[in-house]
């Protein structure tokens, strides 16, 4: 995970602290869509 983000810093241009905000903002953000999916009991 740690190398994903300094890779994500490096694209964007964006420093480290930056990078591992965004990518959390969206790992929270296709975890909160996981309890939208309706299964059927």
């Amino acid at each position: 995970m740690a190398l994903r983000v300094f890779a994500a810093a490096d694209d964007e241009g964006v420093s480290p602290a930056v990078a591992a905000d965004r990518l959390a903002e969206e790992r929270m953000s296709s975890v909160g869509r996981l309890a939208t999916i309706h299964l059927p009991r």
